[in-house]
């Protein structure tokens, strides 16, 4: 664990003043000597820092002075030396008076530091590292350029990371009438005056379980990477990359996995030679190209028909890391091979999903036009609200699929908006507040026009015509309709349940073949006007199920 040790030092509201006047000198000073004096000897501190956002002044030169003579073994970093003389405004990376060892600038964008990679160091001959004070907010469920970052980070040199802000939500466990542990931030205590959930910012939890955004950023951070090239005819390359600093990864174990569909079809454990820190290493691929032949990838690609992947995971002994489990992985990486659809299918929809066989094609498809419903096999569609219950005719307590609606909302983050705030409705850079005035997250299907039609399936080459229902309606959002408790933002919205906003138009035809499988295309033309928009999707419910099995991306949260 590394740890750069900061003074108590911020100002926000006095930013440009506190660092120049005299009568703060000797207590920003004592503050840093405090600090370094009670800290010296931990192993862990290998650099001071003269505070946070507290301008930059005369005040800092005489701490970073004092420090370098005291404690000269460590670098000195303030993020305040490299912005203008006065204001907190863009970094400025050519001061000659910047008291600080590395270039640490605030949430600077990823343009930024390829420029100052490519251009501005280069141009000044800057030898000091860059490392961003801080780069990724973790407030909610955000932090969602972190691999952006890294894939810059990587491959520029000087560019050596960041701190993220910051480690754990600072939430006080609590109890509810019914004895439910829950955490408490602002405002949970009957407080007029509060940050509310602004110190709800970690990337784990009060009680240390990781969110979304650690998942990912244990991805950019891992210690091994892997390259893959194949170049079909029996032509493999592959590198293996060692991100560690001090030591070699003959402590780790490789494995590799083949998947076709999602679906494990060989896996072995990877050979590979002894990697110096920072460095690569060729690997023997041949056990990979004997399961790519033996499996006939080459010929699944060329059909178009398969998504396939092969996947690496990198573990070591659990003991090692004093975890109870006997291995954890600390690297993976998936390469994809093919993604279905680069060749046209014969089928309009993957040979793997197929469930009608050729000898379901003499089995009728009933369908009735006055209840808008399609019969097959024991399973029947009928045709509500512009959607569909689709549902087995012996059960019909429990529908398999229902409800199917444009979705064009998701669960507002902490960067979309402060939602303890009631004015940022029109801030361009809180979008939240616009999309809950569009009505986006309670959208309805309206003025239906539902035909019968067919549609086309080929099979095998014989082409076939099954029944369908095809609705078109418009989309419309209503703002205010959905109410959120103790969302300051969403509260001070009006109920404009008599209004609504057009947001676009809705297509969907569903098909119906021999063995009551069911195929549906969705077609959604939106309002030009709408440019930024939280998500564009479908949702529909399923009582039916207990479980389920999807093949998508995860196993974690994502947002591809």
């Amino acid at each position: 664990l590394y740890v750069v040790d900061e003074a108590n030092i911020e100002c926000h509201g006095h930013y440009d003043m506190i660092c120049r006047e005299d009568s703060f000198s000797l207590p920003m000073l004592d503050r840093a000597q405090r600090m370094v004096v009670r800290d010296q000897n931990h192993p862990c501190v290998i650099g001071w820092s003269l505070g946070n956002e507290a301008g930059y002044g005369a005040n800092h030169a005489m701490m970073y002075n004092w420090i370098k003579t005291y404690d000269s073994s460590r670098f000195v970093q303030y993020e305040g030396s490299n912005r203008p003389i006065w204001g907190q405004l863009p970094h400025v990376y050519d001061r000659v008076d910047s008291f600080t060892d590395v270039i640490c600038p605030m949430y600077p964008s990823i343009d930024e530091i390829i420029e100052w990679a490519y251009i501005t160091a280069p141009k000044l001959n800057e030898q000091r590292p860059f490392i961003m004070c801080e780069y990724a907010h973790a407030m909610g469920n955000s932090s969602g350029s972190l691999s952006d970052y890294w894939d810059v980070i990587k491959k520029a040199h000087g560019l050596q990371g960041g701190f993220i802000w910051d480690w754990i939500d600072q939430g006080i466990l609590m109890k509810d009438e019914n004895g439910r542990e829950w955490h408490a931030y602002g405002g949970d205590f009957g407080e007029a005056s509060h940050d509310a959930n602004f110190n709800i910012n970690g990337m784990i939890s009060p009680n240390r379980r990781p969110h979304p955004a650690m998942i990912e950023f244990k991805k950019c951070a891992q210690p091994v990477d892997f390259e893959f090239s194949w170049l079909g005819d029996g032509q493999l390359e592959l590198r293996i990359v060692n991100r560690r600093y001090f030591t070699t990864l003959d402590d780790i174990t490789v494995v590799w996995a083949l998947r076709v569909n999602g679906f494990v079809v060989e896996t072995k454990a990877l050979a590979f030679p002894t990697v110096l820190p920072q460095k690569s290493a060729e690997v023997d691929g041949a056990s990979i190209l004997q399961a790519l032949a033996h499996h006939n990838i080459q010929q699944l690609i060329s059909d178009g028909d398969s998504e396939i992947h092969l996947d690496f995971s990198a573990s070591i002994l659990g003991a090692t890391l004093g975890a109870t489990s006997e291995r954890v992985e600390v690297a993976s990486d998936q390469i994809t091979l093919s993604t279905q659809g680069k060749k046209k299918s014969k089928l309009p929809y993957p040979k793997h999903l197929i469930l009608c066989q050729n000898n379901d094609k003499g089995r009728l498809v009933k369908a009735e036009p006055d209840s808008m419903s399609l019969t097959a096999n024991g399973f029947t569609i009928s045709l509500v609200d512009g959607s569909f219950i689709y549902q087995s005719v012996t059960d019909s307590t429990k529908p398999i699929v229902s409800s199917l609606q444009p979705n064009l909302f998701r669960a507002g983050t902490d960067n979309d908006g402060v939602k303890q705030l009631g004015d940022q409705f029109f801030d361009k850079s809180k979008p939240l507040g616009l999309w809950l005035t569009l009505g986006l997250d309670c959208t309805t299907l309206e003025d239906l026009d539902v035909t019968l039609s067919s549609k086309k399936i080929n099979f095998s080459g014989d082409a076939m015509d099954f029944p369908s229902f095809v609705t078109k309606a418009r989309i419309f959002g209503h703002p205010g309709r959905r109410k959120y408790e103790g969302i300051t933002l969403a509260e001070k919205l009006e109920d404009s349940s008599t209004s609504s906003v057009k947001l676009g138009k809705w297509e969907q035809q569903v098909t119906m073949v021999g063995n009551g499988s069911v195929y549906v295309e969705i077609t959604l033309d939106l309002e030009e006007s709408l440019r930024d928009l939280p998500r564009v999707g479908l949702q529909f419910t399923s009582p039916c199920m207990g479980k389920a099995c999807f093949f998508a991306n995860g196993p974690h949260e994502n947002y591809s």
